[in-house]
This record gives C-alpha cells, structure tokens and sequence, in this order.
C-alpha cells in the first residue's frame, strides 16, 4: 500500500464478549476493537497507519491492497 492507496480490506468479527475486533487484511499486524463497528474501523485505522509507519521504519515492504470475497459460513457444533 502506497500513499495513493485508498482503501485495503478490513474483516470485522464480535467476540462473545459483543466486543467488535477489526483486523486489515494486508497488513496483519494492524488490527484493533471497538464497542461498535464503526468504531472498531475508527481504531484500526490509527493502527494500519501506524504499522505502515514501523514497517517503513524497519524496511519491511508496504503490501498492495488485495482483492477478496468475503462471506459467511455456519457451522453446527458436533
């Protein structure tokens, strides 16, 4: 992801706790929670834009966006 990226790829899941937990997809490390999904996408924000900032820092390479499709799946507990 370069400064003229846009956008990247945010998965959102609740905890059993009703806590929302944001992780970006390209760039594992930057990952965050909130009470609310917006506000889960508020945290992690902050926190992609500081894992890009260390990662620069140390040399590490800055990935490109990608391109997933996301659904859902339930399953039954045996």
């Amino acid at each position: 992801m370069d400064d003229s990226a846009e956008s990247c790829t945010v998965v959102l899941s609740r905890g059993e706790d009703g806590i929302v937990c944001a992780q970006v997809v390209e760039v594992p490390e930057a990952i965050s929670q909130g009470d609310t999904p917006e506000e889960a996408k508020a945290n992690v924000r902050e926190a992609l834009e500081l894992a890009i900032e260390w990662r620069r820092a140390e040399g590490e390479a800055v990935p490109e966006p990608t391109e997933v499709s996301l659904g859902s799946l339930t399953l039954e507990a045996p």
